[in-house]
């Protein structure tokens, strides 16, 4: 595609040269936007020919090389992969270009780069899908997007964008079946605080550690269910053998965020999940977005903010408060088969976080500790938990069963201990 002197002038310095490197195969030995212009136009109308420098160029090591061909074999079919055809998350820069992620979330210096030109015919947003086809010189200056045939699934041409102000949130009308796993909790849950598809629920917790193993018991009993609903789970700031763990062991996506790593990645890494979700809603699907835990979320923002250069990211105006509105917010039915499902930890009842989010939940979660064993054990409190979903989801005449069930529970610690006993030994039932 060629670029006109107007397109050339309105890109930085850093977007010019990546242009120059990666589409006309150039050596972009200057910093200075003029001459880096000039040498793009004359490149481009044929008066001049890129002489490419092997000087201070290593060759690719066998890690570089493999990592590459994993892009190209994972990300899509063997057989569009000689094609040079590309599938993945499309991330936007401030600059106005972006790059292909893989679908795995993680960054790679061989993710292949998006120009400004296509992003804005495209009209492309972080988080979208993209497909389409991709050329590249083999070297280090890495690969780019020729053209792009299709977003979320949809044909690029025409792509008809349904904008957030256009989703029409409508009542909850079908729960998300937990029963499954036979969890006694989670069957608590599932009969006292049912959650629908397109409920924003918070979990708040005197102890994190209750609300990680509640995340774990959630993603069990959906494994065995079954269930066709998409699941996301964002894990931010938990034990790292717990996060290994959890990818291990379940079907569904767990992406986990340490702050072991560069903090200004792992702000862009949470926000790719985030918008790749809502942009999955968009296109027609149902999905279940969890975070744990939102009070690391801020930790993390504010990590990468009070370091230099701390707000590069921020030029989209991505900040701690903002980005949690954009995860809890955003939850709603939308009906056509659409709903996104939230689940998040919050931390205890005094947070910040909690307090900013309780009017918008729809659904909130108590885990109090049990016993004498409180660091360990923990159960649902049946006096505080809520969901202003159960009467639609149970019914008039068994949500009546319910109440009765709850009230006897919370009337006496001996009738709640009855209760949890019926529950443990699998004795309950409405």
């Amino acid at each position: 595609m060629a670029y006109s002197r107007e397109e050339l002038n309105n890109m930085s310095i850093h977007s010019l040269r990546v242009v120059l490197r990666s589409d006309f195969n150039g050596v972009p030995g200057t910093n200075n936007k003029a001459e880096l212009i000039r040498l793009i136009l004359k490149i481009q109308s044929g008066e001049e020919i890129p002489v490419r420098s092997t000087k201070g160029r290593k060759p690719l090591d066998n890690a570089v090389n493999s990592e590459r061909e994993l892009i190209f074999s994972d990300s899509v079919d063997e057989q569009f992969a000689e094609k040079g055809w590309i599938k993945g998350l499309f991330e936007k820069s401030s600059d106005g270009f972006g790059f292909i992620r893989r679908e795995d979330f993680s960054f790679s210096k061989c993710d292949v780069f998006v120009r400004e030109t296509l992003v804005k015919r495209f009209g492309l947003k972080t988080g979208d899908l993209v497909e389409g086809s991709f050329d590249g010189h083999g070297d280090r200056d890495g690969y780019s997007v020729k053209n792009i045939s299709f977003i979320n699934g949809q044909s690029a041409e025409p792509f008809a964008r349904q904008e957030d102000s256009e989703l029409k949130v409508q009542p909850v009308v079908e729960k998300i079946d937990l029963s499954a796993s036979g969890d006694y909790l989670i069957k608590a849950v599932d009969v006292f605080c049912p959650i629908g598809k397109g409920q924003r629920c918070l979990i708040v917790s005197e102890n994190s550690a209750y609300a990680t193993d509640f995340v774990k018991r959630t993603l069990r009993s959906l494994d065995l269910n079954d269930s066709e609903l998409a699941v996301t789970t964002l894990l931010v700031g938990v034990k790292p053998e717990t996060a290994v763990e959890m990818k291990d062991e379940f079907k569904n996506v767990v992406i986990n965020v340490g702050f072991n790593e560069d903090f200004e990645k792992a702000v862009r890494i949470c926000n790719l999940v985030v918008q790749s979700v809502k942009a999955k809603v968009k296109s027609g699907k149902s999905h279940l977005l969890i975070v744990d835990k939102l009070s690391a979320v801020v930790e993390l923002f504010r990590e990468y903010l009070s370091r230099e250069k701390g707000d590069k990211y921020l030029k989209n105006g991505i900040t701690a408060e903002r980005f949690i509105l954009d995860i809890f917010g955003n939850g709603g039915c939308f009906g056509d088969g659409r709903s996104l499902t939230v689940i998040t930890s919050v931390g205890d009842v005094d947070c910040a976080i909690f307090k900013n989010l309780k009017e918008i939940a729809n659904a909130i979660l108590y885990l109090k500790g049990e016993g004498k064993f409180r660091k360990r054990a923990y159960k649902l409190d049946l006096a505080n938990s809520w969901s202003d979903s159960d009467e639609i989801l149970h019914g008039d005449e068994k949500i009546a069963k319910i109440d009765d069930i709850r009230d006897q529970a919370c009337s006496s610690l001996e009738k709640e201990d009855e209760l949890w006993a019926k529950l443990k030994s699998g004795e309950f039932d409405v």
